[in-house]
């Protein structure tokens, strides 16, 4: 961590150097984001190694075999180091390679700039061209402008001579990279530990590999040339090894597991071993990992698998936790008809990145930042009578610990303990852990470089807090923890709370259409499609009563009558200050304060009536006027004006174009699974004609005012396929 903290320093100070502007530099700092990423992902799935190995040996022993899925091969850095050293296929290799370090260093070889940026080139019209280039035989061809103009850009974008202050900064980053102990490959090391090719079926889409032989390490093909063609045939090989029982241990890759069957089927030689599925490396897609995991779960098999999914208690790895137990969770919903059918035991832990993770996080932002002016916020995040308090506690205890070694946090320590200790004493039997807890988080939350507008991304706050360092980052993630519990207790108290489901939101929602096409035989479960149509807006009346309910949570200063009439007045009706390009008039919103978020308002508009984005104060205060009509001082004129302008809205989006009220929605709904892969089949057929919203299968839950609908959105111009 503390490697990659020091390569973006000097990637800000290169890019500063080298003159790189705008897109430009957001590309370098993009780039480096994700080889950080990709780096800490090879990191923890390498930590996790060791232990497979050993459960993977005890599983063999009690008769079962084993299927360890991941998703990289590290064969891209395997290349790089073989062409380094100028090594052939058969030659002696030092051992195993580390296939983070050559990722990390081929990001530091490729996009560090080194180079000063070339001057931005003001273009010229081919009239001045043309002009510039006649003669006495008379006006240049366009070919002959093209060649021009194209000479001179690529004069203008040749890059001068390397600043030799970066190459040696480049270099020492490079040095210091060579000197970190990072673990090999996951993928050779796992079948180094359990024996080598001989004893492990290898089904990935590499075609190189290091192998130990004799007790000396090679750089090998892994297909045999002599029998096979490719890696396809060498899997082929492999697989029906697995299967007969020769090996009883399969190791499949994200390329290679599409199509392939390994469960103890009924009559193989190899039914009588069952199978154990562990997840080494979780997918990037959730879809993905359902879909490897179903390579051991399938009809005619002689026993049903059991599964593993592990995880490193690293805050930074429950990012892909979270998506593949919300995608549990929700194929949960659909074959049990129930929303806690997530499969399992508590993977609803591990579902972080809903509208309550999205809140919390929003909450333990804003704590974190306004530190300096009020420590009390970090505390008033967590609930004291939670849980989760004994894990966090140990993880303030080890945040103190490297704290106390670095001054700057020791100051903030020391300043804060007495204060906050003094406004919460509940949280915690010590004051310096209160005060820790204040510091830590604070500073912990200020390296991970979020923009005050990704405050509420989980996925993003989970992806840069795997660079962060072990305490800090058990810390943050802990803190997130309590908070998300704080937000979820307090969702279930008021009735709002719902997992593993998205819930519709309309105002309204007709039923056009309800077709039955299948039943089943035996149990007599039926499939149905429902046509829906969702009314989405909020009319005047319907936005003025939430007013009144929001107005609850009015702040000191919201609504002030010595206030300028047309300023920032917490909750009301507020007009934007751009236009509508398509209707000329300016859009037109309600906002409300959201309870116990000071800075954070919930939004209202009459064609998408409320809306799940929120808006902070300092955007409304940016782009939106306060509707003089909204305040409780308005005269009679004023409000009319506010209820003609919110009217022409609302009646005006009465359509199904793109922001009008209207929404058609397709349902697949009761007996699902059967029909899933004809919707997988549909949607890849027919994607062409699909949003991304459409392309995704999800289940959701549709209330009607005699029954609640629990089923697979699906777009309703290819409803008929299916009927």
């Amino acid at each position: 961590a503390a490697w990659w903290r020091g390569l973006r320093r000097a990637l800000d100070r290169a890019i500063t150097r080298t003159q790189l502007r705008g897109a430009a530099a957001g590309t370098a700092r993009q780039r480096f984001w994700g080889a950080q990423l990709r780096f800490f992902r090879e990191v923890q799935t390498a930590a996790k190694v060791p232990y497979v190995a050993e459960r993977a040996k005890e599983a063999v022993a009690a008769g079962k075999s084993v299927v360890v899925g991941l998703q990289s091969t590290g064969e891209a850095g395997l290349r790089d180091v073989m062409a380094e050293a100028h090594a052939k296929v058969g030659d002696a290799a030092p051992g195993l390679v580390a296939a983070a370090r050559s990722s990390a260093r081929a990001f530091v070889q490729q996009h560090f700039p080194v180079q000063p940026a070339p001057e931005p080139l003001e273009e010229i019209d081919d009239a001045v061209v043309r002009k510039i280039l006649t003669t006495d035989r008379g006006p240049p061809s366009a070919e002959h402008v093209a060649r021009w103009k194209a000479a001179r850009r690529a004069a203008a974008e040749k890059q001068g001579e390397p600043i030799p202050e970066l190459v040696a900064l480049r270099d020492a980053i490079l040095q210091r990279l060579d000197d970190l102990p990072v673990p090999p490959s996951p993928l050779d090391d796992l079948i180094d530990r359990l024996g080598g090719p001989d004893t492990v079926a290898e089904m990935t889409g590499r075609g190189l590999r290091v192998a130990r032989k004799n007790g000396r390490y090679r750089y090998e093909q892994r297909f045999d040339a002599s029998r096979d063609q490719d890696s396809t045939t060498t899997n082929l090989r492999e697989r029906a090894a697995f299967q007969d029982g020769k090996k009883r241990i399969a190791i499949i890759s994200d390329a290679a597991s599409t199509g392939v069957s390994l469960h103890a089927a009924i009559g193989s030689k190899g039914a009588q071993h069952r199978r154990v599925h562990v997840t080494l490396e979780l997918a990037w897609s959730a879809d993905k990992c359902i879909q490897q995991l179903g390579r051991t779960h399938r009809s005619h098999q002689a026993t049903a698998p059991v599964y593993a999914l592990l995880a490193t208690d690293l805050g930074g790895e429950a990012r892909f936790a979270a998506a593949v137990a919300k995608r549990l969770a929700s194929l949960g919903a659909l074959t049990k008809g129930d929303r806690r059918a997530a499969s399992g035991q508590d993977l609803g832990d591990f579902d972080l990145d809903t509208p309550q993770g999205r809140d919390a996080l929003k909450n333990v932002a804003r704590a974190c930042r306004d530190y300096g002016r009020d420590p009390r916020s970090v505390a008033a995040n967590v609930d004291p009578d939670g849980a989760e308090n004994d894990a966090l506690r140990a993880a303030v205890a080890m945040a103190r610990d490297a704290a106390r070694a670095r001054s700057t946090r020791r100051a903030a320590y020391d300043a804060f303990a007495p204060y906050l200790y003094e406004e919460a004493p509940q949280l915690y039997n010590a004051s310096d852990e209160t005060s820790m807890l204040a510091a830590a988080a604070h500073h912990a939350y200020d390296t991970l470089d979020l923009e005050p507008k990704k405050d509420g991304d989980v996925r993003l706050f989970l992806n840069r807090l795997q660079a962060t360092p072990v305490a800090d980052q058990k810390l943050l993630f802990q803190y997130f923890s309590v908070a998300h519990a704080a937000v979820v207790k307090a969702a279930k108290a008021a009735g709002s709370y719902d997992a593993g489901l998205a819930s519709v939101r309309a105002s309204s929602v007709v039923v056009n259409a309800v077709t039955t096409v299948d039943v089943d035989a035996v149990s007599g479960a039926s499939t149905k499609l429902y046509e829906l149509t969702l009314d989405r807006g909020a009319s005047f009346d319907a936005a003025q009563d939430q007013l009144r309910t929001g107005r609850a949570n009015a702040r000191p200063g919201d609504n002030d009558p010595d206030a300028t009439r047309r300023s920032f007045r917490g909750a009301g009706f507020y007009i934007s200050n751009h236009t509508n390009t398509r209707t000329k008039r300016p859009y037109i919103m309600m906002a409300v304060r959201k309870a116990n978020a000071a800075q954070t308002f919930l939004i209202t508009r009459p064609n998408t009536g409320a809306n799940a984005t929120e808006l902070f104060a300092h955007d409304i205060i940016s782009k939106y006027t306060c509707h003089a009509g909204g305040l409780p001082s308005a005269s009679d004129e004023e409000r009319e004006q506010l209820r003609k302008a919110w009217t022409l809205e609302y009646e005006s989006s009465h359509n199904q174009d793109n922001g009008g009220r209207l929404k058609r929605l397709g349902l697949v709904a009761g007996n699902v699974l059967p029909l899933w892969p004809a919707l997988a089949q549909t949607v890849a057929e027919r994607q062409v004609e699909m949003n991304k919203e459409d392309q995704r299968l999800r289940a959701v839950r549709v209330v009607l005012p005699s029954e609640t609908i629990v089923g697979v959105r699906f777009p309703t111009h290819v409803l008929n396929t299916l009927r």
